[in-house]
């Protein structure tokens, strides 16, 4: 089933609207300005069936039923260490303690 463009138009606000989502969350999540949605929302500005598709796409990645994915571009591991004295003051007695045990 093809939709027409209205039809398209009906169904991202209402998807928008179910989801909770803002028009300026959209918007900028699609690369537009809020007024700009609200004027393909409203039928006053005709948008091109690129910018629907990538409206589309992105008020589905808000779906609230949609599975959850994480991506960690850095992580940070911390492993212990013996080398203490570097890192913090101790006093004499623990100092020499830690040279008889090592």
């Amino acid at each position: 089933m093809v939709l027409n463009e209205e039809q398209w138009i009906k169904e991202l606000r209402e998807k928008r609207i179910a989801y909770g989502i803002s028009q300026g969350r959209l918007a900028v999540a699609s690369g537009i300005t809020r007024e700009y949605l609200n004027k393909i929302e409203s039928g006053k500005m005709k948008p091109s069936k690129e910018l629907l598709e990538t409206l589309h796409k992105e008020v589905a990645r808000f779906n609230p039923e949609a599975p959850l994915t994480m991506l960690f571009d850095y992580v940070k591991i911390r492993f212990p260490t013996l080398d203490i004295l570097l890192f913090g003051k101790l006093n004499a007695a623990v100092s020499i303690r830690l040279k008889r045990v090592f």
